[in-house]
């Protein structure tokens, strides 16, 4: 079952996602009981905004056959969401926190439900709390913290935190190059500078290599920037977050042709790659270039929501903007409390009304 579920995994970065959701759900026909598959399905069409008693029965069943895990209360979480229900998603979420309490996705997800639920002050008392008995543990919690406290911008408690967590932690280099990247994030270059040493000998080159392209680039030195990305692509060839910087270097350095074409080769390796398409067609969005509408329309028909809105911001921009509300509703019906999805909707709204009025 672990196996089924690891090529489960490996093949969602090269098959398009009906032909995900027919393997798995061939695997469950086949009597399979293997939570992690169950999960992946369940999240699967949760993608497509499908938020059904089958959705919440498949997790349930996961915690019923299992026992409390992690993933499935993340899972219920994200299904409240979805339908509005903001009281227990934010419940559901911190539940998968308390069973994952070193990883920060489920840390993640609650205090972003709280942020959107006008709750972050009890999310910030919740993580202090969390980040302060797990720190013999491990320093992800505080990162976590750090991340929250960011967000809201207090930029001091978040220091305090990581001061904390490097005098207690003073080998975990992982926390070190954590707290480098939120130095130079910051403008603490020096500093950023000296943790990255002090991570030298406890992670890997790539993540080293990452940490120092961020550097360059900070400084304005692109060129060595982006010599730094290709060491972490060589090793992490889906690394995003790498792929979206070096396109923003390149376009600025050479133009969006040169960003296009650094994404050619690793969108033949994996044609599939929602992350790789997005950015393709984000690119191809900039350079106003025909293949822009294929691109969103490949993505679109997917389930991508972000390809959704954008085919709808092109309706407003063409002069279509009742395209672009057929276009929202449409979404809308899948995932109807989509915030961008109603914010392009009502811009459309808006420009149909200046029509009108222009018109009377």
């Amino acid at each position: 079952a672990r196996l089924a579920r690891l090529t489960h995994e490996w093949a969602s970065e090269l098959e398009a996602p009906p032909e995900r959701r027919a393997r798995l759900e061939v695997a469950l026909a086949e009597g399979s009981s293997d939570p992690g598959l169950t999960l992946l399905l369940a999240h699967e069409l949760l993608e497509l905004g499908d938020t059904s008693a089958r959705v919440r029965r498949l997790v349930r069943g996961v915690l019923d056959a299992h026992g409390a895990r992690g993933p499935a209360y993340m899972l219920r979480a994200k299904i409240a969401h979805e339908r509005g229900e903001l009281d227990d998603s934010l419940a559901f979420a911190r539940a998968a926190t308390c069973l994952e309490p070193t990883h920060d996705a489920a840390a993640r997800t609650y205090f972003l439900t709280a942020y959107v639920s006008r709750r972050a002050d009890e999310a910030l008392a919740f993580l202090r709390r969390r980040a302060s008995r797990w720190l013999p543990r491990s320093g992800e919690p505080s990162v976590m913290l750090v991340d929250a406290l960011t967000a809201l911008r207090r930029y001091g408690d978040a220091e305090a935190v990581l001061d904390e967590a490097l005098d207690a932690r003073p080998d975990d280099a992982p926390l070190a190059l954590a707290a480098a990247d939120w130095c130079l994030s910051t403008g603490r270059s020096e500093r950023s500078e000296a943790l990255r040493e002090r991570a030298r000998d406890g992670v890997s080159a790539a993540q080293l290599a990452g940490c120092r392209a961020k550097l360059h680039a900070s400084r304005g030195d692109g060129e060595s920037a982006l010599a730094a990305y290709a060491q972490v692509l060589a090793a992490e060839p889906l690394d995003i977050a790498a792929h979206a910087e070096v396109v923003r270097l390149l376009s600025l350095s050479e133009g969006l042709t040169a960003a296009e074409q650094h994404l050619a080769p690793f969108l033949e390796r994996f044609p599939r790659h929602v992350g790789l398409r997005e950015l393709r067609a984000r690119v191809a969005r900039r350079q106003d270039s025909p293949a822009v509408d294929e691109a969103l329309a490949e993505l679109a028909e997917d389930g991508n929501r972000w390809a959704l809105a954008e085919q709808a911001r092109l309706h407003i921009e063409r002069g279509s903007p009742a395209e672009a509300v057929t276009s929202c509703d449409a979404a809308l019906a899948r995932w109807p409390n989509d915030a961008t999805i109603l914010v392009v909707r009502s811009d459309a709204e808006s420009v149909l009304g200046d029509a009108t009025a222009t018109l009377r």
